[in-house]
């Protein structure tokens, strides 16, 4: 603010005062003029008061200049205070100025007085950061660890820990089940574990609540770190989200659901017997009648088809032929034998389809069902499996192509080959370690 305007009132007054002793000298000379009038009017004969005239007309003369320069004195006191004023709200400004800049550069010496209600609460939050900056870090640990697992478990359709179970061996309706069952619970225990964390971290738990955090924190690490670990397996064997959220959708087919279950009975078997290795497997639908034949196929391409794979298991298995026929009876659509078949797949696996695959036939049905509804959902699921590769026919021979589509363009699936996931890999990781440490330090 600037100095003249602290004392404006003060200051305006002198002008007012000035002319105030100016009316004052104006009505002293008046006064003069009528003592000088009433003079004159004595006869001289009584008493000679000339030399008094004379003296009361100087005076009214000196009171007369006196007014006049009080007025003068008057305006130019106004024009001075207006001069001094103008300058001194530059000078204020100036300074102002110059004040912010110096604050700007050495901030930490502004007073709380010059501060803003902004600077000022910035400053108080700014304060509280740097005396609680390990409850924070902590707490932002706890909050990423917990939103790391319900994120991973919503996206993969709580279905993360099927490859692993599977590989291990386990159904996949019941690898399914599981997964499902641990996505679930390790959602619950991570949110709930998260909440009494954060609240210990800043006002430490006692008794009871001592219990119950610890109980929280186990279900955490065992179920939430269950589900991290099948992450971490995908990641390593580049399985994806996406191709365990189309196995979900299918699980909503019972038909799929049927087959999963019955494809244990046939893993076993396709294992011991099938004469399945490495980089041999292949899948084929929807060639037309007459067209090379599956079994052709496979001997051209030096790789072995379902039909061949069961073949062998009737001739080397030593099972009896009721009991062929009984698995005969219960697969009659060979979806069973199919999931199984892929889930027994290791290496590359080539894709035979016939350019009909995914038409529906004049008795309504679909061309390719079981490769398009079964081993195509499954097979990403299987990490043993490098790669999907799709054969498509190209007159009278086959070629890889990136995207399968047949004649009628009603039906559109491309192979997969398998890529590190190594961002998922990492923040399961950090999830992982954010479970233990929870255990660890409380």
């Amino acid at each position: 603010m600037a100095t003249i305007t602290l004392y404006a009132d003060r200051i305006n007054q002198i002008p007012s005062t000035i002319r105030s002793l100016k009316t004052n000298v104006e009505a002293y000379r008046g006064n003069v003029d009528d003592l000088r009038i009433s003079v004159v009017a004595i006869d001289s004969s009584i008493c000679n008061l000339d030399e008094v005239i004379r003296s009361l007309r100087a005076s009214s003369d000196t009171q007369e200049e006196k007014a006049a320069a009080l007025e003068t004195i008057a305006g130019d006191t106004e024009t001075f205070i207006g001069a001094v004023t103008e300058i001194d709200e530059e000078a204020a400004e100036a300074i102002t100025s110059s004040k912010e800049d110096f604050y700007d550069d050495y901030y930490y010496l502004k007073p709380d007085s010059e501060k803003t209600d902004w600077e000022v609460w910035r400053d108080n939050a700014c304060e509280w950061c740097r005396d609680h900056w390990k409850e924070i870090a902590i707490t932002a640990v706890i909050i990423i660890g917990a939103i790391i697992t319900i994120v991973v478990v919503i996206a993969t359709g709580g279905l993360a820990l099927v490859p692993l179970l599977t590989a291990l061996g386990m159904s996949a309706a019941t690898a399914a089940t599981v997964s499902m069952v641990i996505g679930a619970a390790a959602i619950v225990f991570a949110g709930l574990s998260a909440i009494v964390n954060v609240v210990d971290v800043w006002n430490p738990l006692e008794g009871g609540w001592k219990t119950v955090q610890s109980f929280l924190n186990w279900g955490n690490l065992i179920c939430g770190g269950l589900y991290n670990i099948g992450c971490i397996y995908n990641s390593l064997h580049g399985i994806t989200a996406s191709q365990l959220r189309t196995f979900g959708e299918a699980l909503k087919n019972p038909d799929f659901v049927k087959a999963l279950k019955g494809a244990q009975s046939f893993r076993s078997l396709f294992r011991e017997f099938g004469g399945m290795g490495k980089n041999s497997s292949m899948l084929w639908s929807g060639l037309k009648q007459g067209q090379t034949t599956a079994t052709e196929i496979a001997t051209n391409a030096s790789r072995v088809s379902l039909n061949s794979v069961w073949e062998s298991v009737v001739n080397n298995s030593g099972l009896s032929k009721e009991a062929i026929a009984a698995l005969d009876a219960m697969d009659p659509t060979w979806s069973m034998r199919s999931v199984a078949y892929v889930l027994e797949s290791s290496g590359g696996v080539n894709a035979y389809l016939g350019q009909l695959t995914g038409t529906v036939a004049s008795n309504g049905h679909l061309i390719g069902d079981v490769f398009i509804n079964y081993e195509r959902i499954v097979a990403p699921l299987n990490s043993h499996i490098s790669g999907l590769t799709m054969m498509s026919e190209a007159g009278s021979a086959w070629s890889a192509t990136s995207m399968f589509t047949n004649i009628a363009n009603t039906f559109s699936y491309g192979g997969f080959v398998r890529t590190f996931g190594g961002v998922s890999a990492v923040s399961n990781t950090v999830a992982l370690l954010e479970k233990l440490r929870e255990i660890v330090f409380n």
